[in-house]
């Protein structure tokens, strides 16, 4: 089953994403955590819900430009938005998933999937994949997305559950 955490950009998604998490006591996933610097976004990091754990995920470009020069080929690969997505974050993605998908874990959690899912790209392999083994999969999608995420990935059957 696919149950949907909807509702408007800031309006508490990946908080009750967590809190379903803990009260269901079981499987695991990603969620975004937004730092900030004063009143701008920094960017986002990814966390383990079962850890605690975190790491780069994306990075506002108006930040990037404060930091030293680097080689952004190497070290961002998509871009979505005024985001740059660390390539060793897409990667650490998709192997944690694959090990969860691997080892049947469910439910699987799933933040702020949107317009790169719809791509193809961020958590589009590891959804299809989840799909395909019919695990239980939570997500949060901004309301304005839901349509085209579910027509991307041919789900039918959900359940919404605003914040």
């Amino acid at each position: 089953m696919v149950w949907i955490v909807t509702g408007k950009i800031d309006s508490g998604k990946t908080t009750r994403l967590k809190e379903i998490h803990r009260l269901l006591g079981a499987g695991d996933g990603l969620i975004a955590k937004k730092y900030m610097t004063g009143n701008d976004v920094f960017g986002f990091n990814i966390q383990v819900l079962s850890t605690g754990q975190e790491f780069p995920f994306m990075i506002h470009e108006r930040q990037l430009r404060k930091l030293p020069a680097i080689d952004t080929n190497k070290v961002f690969s998509e871009r979505i938005g005024p985001y740059r997505i660390y390539k060793e974050s897409l990667d650490f993605i998709t192997r944690f998933y694959q090990s969860l998908i691997e080892a049947g874990t469910s439910p699987l959690f799933f933040d702020e999937v949107g317009k790169l899912e719809i791509s193809g790209k961020g958590y589009y392999l590891s959804i299809i994949e989840a799909l395909n083994k019919n695990l239980d999969i939570y997500m949060t999608i901004r309301e304005d997305l839901i349509d085209e995420v579910m027509l991307r990935f041919d789900i039918s059957e959900y359940e919404i559950i605003s914040r």
